[in-house]
């Protein structure tokens, strides 16, 4: 039984009535239709019962399931539909049957999660509850068929669905009894009866087959009994949705090296949970690694792993800080396993100090493992997987994940060999999408609702969403304003996400940092003149913008957009918003705390939030286009599996829709971006420089590219080369490392001589500048360029006497200074003692808003002659000083050591290393960045809990012990700043 045309026109249509409860559309001005909006529900149900008669779970259906499930969810949403509280409920499990049966397990769980299990009655025989269990994973209640006339029958079946739910045993009893139940209801029960039963045999079955209990043995080849003590708790997981299934079958559970394209929310961090635990279980390594691009995914893989391998004795899970400090204590090895969680710049710096770390390792994920081409981190990305491919250790299972990565073939072939699975994962996506357009021909814009796969296929539209109001003058002013405005698509944005916050959090997605704050001063600034729309802030609670209005005015100033925002009851989430807040911003999207953020790309680096709706206001991604696979990366965060059934990502920009007639390039490209077939393929950045350019390009940015590429080609080869013995010794390593590269595995045969050339070049420049192999061994872990580097020794080889002198933070860092100055890049351009003062600010631990107020006097402007803004002073000291500046501080400690033959600077360079964290911080005592690196990201609140803190504190572990017998005082300061901090503390004190 399939839905034809016009069963298909009927379920446009019910969509589209739902779709206007849904967007706050009145009453009023919704279209009139002659559907009645139930005359779906006979073929809908007949679907159901005919596909779960004979079920199997190969049995294909999923289409069909899936169109019922999407006909009963826009059902129940239809506000104005006249049925009873029962119909209500069965429609709204029958919804929940479908969508489980169509493989989107997250989304039945949604529909049921109002249901009262306790006082449901559907006159089925109690059946239902049945249903619900099975969907929830959640054991029955014998007790409910106590009056039943199936009691016998029932509360076998209950029992032995609770046998295998709760212990995984006797499944062919289980199977055995659902047939019998079938086979009772058949011959006694009612039209009602007859549906459910089918119903509990297919989901029974289908649970059967994808159930953890199963599938974890039999993928990871090792017995249920090893599996045991993980399953029996309630944080496991029940079942595997399908990717995980992919992933079982291809044998990546069961030790087998992949590359997998996966989509957001698809459940890559409990998959590499998995992989992870098989492999301690089965003993193939006691040290698992996990490479995130990103500071905000790592803390997001940190805080996951850190609850559910709580119960786990002897599994320590270490998120690294990302200072350049060789930091991490791996003892004892064959005693415990270690996760290490960190960021590719870091565990390169890592690998320069230990190079037999690698060999240590025997699991390696690379999460968004998308990098190569990435024009800030590519080529580093690039080497230091070149790097790991020549010394890990042969048996390494090595995992690249990526959303979409349309030659992974090519890229499995390098980075693993021959011997790898290819996974394609990436058309499962956990919920269904929406595809809107804005469409704003007329006084009133609607919203037009696109096939996702192709966007020249209209499915319904939602009528009268917006038009522009009248807004107030001020005085003097005679001109007339509006909002929004037609064609500007951060206005429409932003009140689109006022009329839909009501329904579910929104995000509105700007270019850039500077698009995202003009879109919300904007938007103050139509509420100031009597702009009459929804406030977000009417879906937040008081008490929650009350502490983040107090925290980002003390961290940014009472005056900025960012903590203007927040009354309004919208959040902020940019590179110039600092990491604290950015995690506070997080947490209460993902809790529910907050409703509404305005946000760049930085919310599509691999943090999960519940987005419901994403608000597209450009296809930019700051200066460039933004890539098809960055942009599908993007729009999974729309529909957070489990949060809603679908996500819906909407173009606000009308001009987009108005003008495919006649302007079809704008058209096209926006189909561009939305067919993942045109996904670019992941290509060597390190390429780039031997390939020629279009005459458009940005020369000057060209020519800083590619000596961006050589001078980290030299950094890779003089920690490559530091055993090398001369010239030709060099060039024999350097031509093996050439090849080793992604570079020469995708280049043409040209391109092969000209790349091993290259690195045979610069090879022989990095012998004859540093002949001293031991010297070359501690250049390698400089972290600038080797020019810089020979300078910067040659000026501490002459200074070093200074170093003696320096007793007190002051004196220290006048002795850092002018290599700070000198080295430092993207230091605005301003006089030196201005930036000096505003360092010394920075890292005393004073406000931004302090440090604003310096750099305001002294008349600085940035691009554009712009006056000076908050963000601006967060990219100086978070961006410049943070990151920067603390790699030159950590570069002179490496160089100290070098200059130190005698050994008679230890405790000054143990001094420095302080300092390096307080200037990375921005933080002015050992104990604070100790705070800060415990989780506590953010100054204010690092500083305020140091100053509570008593006794002489050297190692986090001691901290914690502190933190757990001062806890009362801790949680009272903790107290005053957003939930966040809260949940760092709870998993602190257990």
């Amino acid at each position: 039984m399939k839905p034809e045309e016009k069963a298909i026109n009927y379920l446009s249509i019910t969509r589209s009535k739902a779709k206007m409860f849904e967007f706050n559309i009145p009453e009023s001005d919704h279209l009139e239709t002659k559907v009645n909006f139930v005359d779906l529900l006979d073929l809908t149900i007949g679907i159901i019962g005919d596909l779960t008669s004979n079920y199997s779970s190969n049995s294909g259906g999923t289409n069909e399931f899936l169109f019922s499930a999407k006909y009963f969810d826009a059902l129940i949403n239809i506000g104005n539909l006249k049925i009873t509280d029962e119909s209500h409920d069965y429609l709204t499990l029958l919804g929940a049957v479908a969508y489980y049966l169509s493989d989107y397990p997250g989304s039945s769980k949604v529909l049921i999660r109002n249901l009262k299990y306790n006082n449901i009655d559907l006159n089925a025989n109690k059946l239902e509850h049945i249903i619900l269990s099975i969907i929830n994973k959640s054991n029955i209640n014998p007790n409910v068929f106590t009056d039943n006339i199936f009691k016998e029958e029932l509360i076998q079946f209950s029992f032995a669905y609770n046998d295998f739910n709760s212990n995984g045993e006797n499944l062919d009893r289980l199977i055995s009894l659902t047939d019998k139940l079938t086979k009772t209801f058949y011959k006694l029960g009612s039209g009602r009866d007859l549906l459910f039963a089918d119903i509990i045999n297919a989901l029974t079955k289908k649970y059967a087959a994808v159930s953890a209990w199963t599938t974890l043995p039999r993928y990871s080849n090792l017995s249920k009994e090893n599996w045991e003590h993980y399953l029996r708790r309630t944080n496991a997981i029940k079942e595997f949705w399908p990717s995980q299934v992919l992933l079982g079958e291809k044998g990546i559970f069961n030790g087998k090296s992949a590359v997998i394209q996966m989509p957001t929310s698809a459940g890559k961090t409990k998959s590499s949970e998995l992989i992870i635990r098989s492999a301690f279980i089965k003993g193939l390594t006691d040290l698992a690694v996990i490479v995130a691009p990103f500071r905000a995914l790592c803390h997001e893989i940190h805080n996951d792993f850190y609850q559910q391998f709580a119960e786990d004795e002897g599994v320590e899970i270490n998120l690294v800080s990302d200072v350049m400090q060789f930091d991490i204590k791996i003892e004892n090895i064959s005693e415990r396993k270690y996760i290490l969680i960190l960021t590719p710049e870091k565990l390169d710096f890592l690998l320069r100090h230990q190079k037999d770390l690698a060999e240590a390792i025997g699991l390696i994920v690379y999460d968004e493992g998308h990098l190569f081409d990435d024009e800030s981190r590519g080529v580093k990305y690039e080497l230091l997987l070149s790097a790991l491919k020549r010394n890990l250790p042969r048996n390494c299972q090595v995992i690249l994940i990526s959303a979409v990565m349309p030659n992974s073939y090519e890229i499995g072939r390098w980075l693993i060999g021959e011997d790898f699975a290819q996974i394609e994962a990436k058309e499962m996506s956990p919920t269904q999408r929406n595809v809107v357009f804005t469409n704003w021909k007329n006084r009133r814009a609607i919203l037009q609702f696109l096939d996702p796969l192709n966007i020249d296929i209209q499915e319904f539209f939602v009528p009268k969403v917006i038009e522009k109001q009248k807004l107030q003058l001020r005085p003097r002013e005679k001109k007339e304003r509006f909002y929004p405005n037609r064609g500007e698509s951060s206005e429409i944005a932003m009140t689109l996400g006022c009329k839909l916050v009501p329904s579910g959090p929104v995000a509105v997605f700007t270019a850039r940092k500077d698009s995202a704050t003009k879109c919300a001063r904007e938007f103050i600034n139509a509420f100031d003149r009597g702009l009459s729309i929804t406030r977000p802030n009417e879906f937040m609670d008081n008490e929650v913008i009350l502490t983040f209005s107090n925290y980002l005015g003390k961290v940014l100033g009472c005056d900025t957009v960012p903590t203007k925002a927040v009354s309004y009851g919208i959040l902020m989430h940019h590179g110039s918003i600092p990491e604290g807040i950015r995690c506070c911003v997080e947490y209460a999207l993902q809790n529910q705390k907050a409703k509404f953020v305005i946000c760049t790309s930085t919310l599509s680096q691999g943090v999960n939030l519940p987005i419901r709706y994403l608000i597209v206001t450009t296809t930019r991604q700051g200066r460039d286009e933004i890539k098809v696979r960055d942009f599908h990366n993007l729009m999974g965060r729309a529909g957070r599996a489990g949060k809603y059934t679908e996500g819906t990502v909407i173009f606000s920009d009308n001009n987009i829709y108005d003008s495919k007639q006649n302007n079809y390039w704008y058209w096209d490209k926006a189909k561009k971006l939305l067919d993942p077939s045109m996904s670019e393929n992941c290509k060597s950045k390190i390429l780039d420089y031997f390939k020629g350019f279009p005459l458009e390009e940005n020369h000057e940015r060209i020519d800083q590219n590619k000596l961006n590429t050589t001078n980290t080609i030299k950094e890779y080869l003089l920690s490559a080369l530091e055993g090398a013995e001369d010239i030709s010794d060099a060039s024999i390593f350097s031509k093996e490392l050439a090849e080793n590269t992604l570079a020469y595995f995708q280049a043409n045969s040209t391109e092969k001589q000209e790349i091993v050339g290259y690195f045979q070049q610069l090879a022989k420049e990095i012998i004859q500048k540093i002949p001293s192999s031991e010297k070359r061994k501690t250049f390698s872990k400089v972290t600038l360029s080797l020019e810089d580097s020979l300078l910067l020794y040659d000026y501490l080889t002459k200074n070093i006497d200074q170093l003696r002198t320096c007793k007190n933070l002051d004196e220290f860092i006048e002795f850092l200074w002018p290599s700070i100055y000198l080295y430092t890049r993207n230091l605005p351009n301003i006089d030196e003692e201005t930036l000096k003062a505003t360092f010394l600010k920075w890292i005393k631990g004073d406000s931004y808003s302090e440090i604003f107020d310096v750099l305001s006097e002294s008349g600085i402007k940035v691009k554009s002659n712009r006056k000076i803004i908050i963000d601006h002073v967060v990219d100086l000291c978070e961006g410049t000083y943070g990151y920067d500046s603390s790699m030159v501080v950590g570069s002179c400690i490496e160089l100290i050591q070098l200059v130190d033959v005698k050994n008679e600077y230890e405790e000054k360079i143990e001094i420095l290393k302080v300092i390096q964290k307080m200037v990375k911080y921005g933080l002015g005592s050992r104990i604070a960045t100790l705070v800060y690196e415990l989780g506590f990201n953010d100054r204010y609140i690092a500083k305020e809990i140091a100053g509570e803190l008593n006794g002489r504190i050297q190692s986090k572990s001691k901290l914690k012990q502190v933190i757990r017998q001062q806890y009362e005082s801790i949680k009272h300061i903790v107290g005053e700043y957003p939930d966040y901090y809260n949940y760092i503390l709870s998993n602190i004190v257990g």
